[in-house]
C-alpha cells in the first residue's frame, strides 16, 4: 500500500522511535518536497539542536521507502490518482 504523509506524523514516530511502523504498514510512504525541508530545517540553522530523531527520517529516505516527490510532476499526480481507485 501507498501512503501520503505530511509531517506531524512522521515527526511523531521518530519522536518516539517508532517510524519504521510506518514501514511495515504501508511499504512505501510519499512526502512532498515541502514536508521533506520542514523534517530537514535544523540542519539548516546553526544555532539550532538538531533533534536526535531526525536520524530515522534521514534513514528512511537513505532506505528508499521514504519517497520526496514533487507532487506536481506527471508521475506524481498519476499516483495521486490511482489512490483514489
Amino acid at each position: 500500500m501507498i501512503v501520503i504523509s505530511d509531517t506531524s506524523p512522521l515527526i511523531f514516530f521518530a519522536k518516539i522511535e517508532k517510524l519504521f511502523l510506518l514501514k511495515e504498514l504501508y511499504s512505501t510512504v510519499f512526502i512532498h518536497n515541502a514536508v521533506w525541508e520542514e523534517l530537514i530545517h535544523p540542519f539548516s540553522k546553526l544555532d539550532e539542536e538538531i533533534p536526535q530523531d531526525i536520524k530515522y527520517e534521514l534513514n528512511a529516505k537513505e532506505e528508499g521507502w521514504l519517497i520526496v516527490k514533487d507532487p506536481e510532476s506527471d508521475k506524481s499526480h498519476e499516483i495521486a490518482l490511482n489512490l483514489t481507485k
